[in-house]
């Protein structure tokens, strides 16, 4: 499921433009709290990084998260426990 580069969307009001950029952060800040932010008293450690986790992160467990921090970004989701195992959420392939 991933949201297309360039497109736009409106609120429902038809005023405020929801860029890709804003659905990308904003889907961010919601699995990292879901996910319990990362270390901090019961966090669960969301994993951040550069390009993909695919072969080369290991998760420490399922439903973990990994950011892309630099560009074109994503988030996976560990669905195993070895380095195979990350399914992209949002992001450019």
């Amino acid at each position: 499921m991933a949201i297309e580069a360039g497109h736009e969307e409106t609120y429902a009001s038809g005023t405020t433009p929801l860029t890709t950029d804003r659905k990308r952060k904003i889907l961010v800040k919601i699995l990292t709290a879901v996910n319990g932010g990362g270390g901090g008293g019961g966090g669960t450690g969301q994993q951040t990084g550069t390009g993909t986790p695919v072969g080369v992160k290991t998760p420490t467990y399922v439903g973990q998260l990994y950011t892309n921090q630099t560009a074109p970004y994503g988030i996976w989701i560990a669905t195993g426990l070895t380095n195979a195992d990350w399914q992209q959420l949002l992001g450019e392939p």
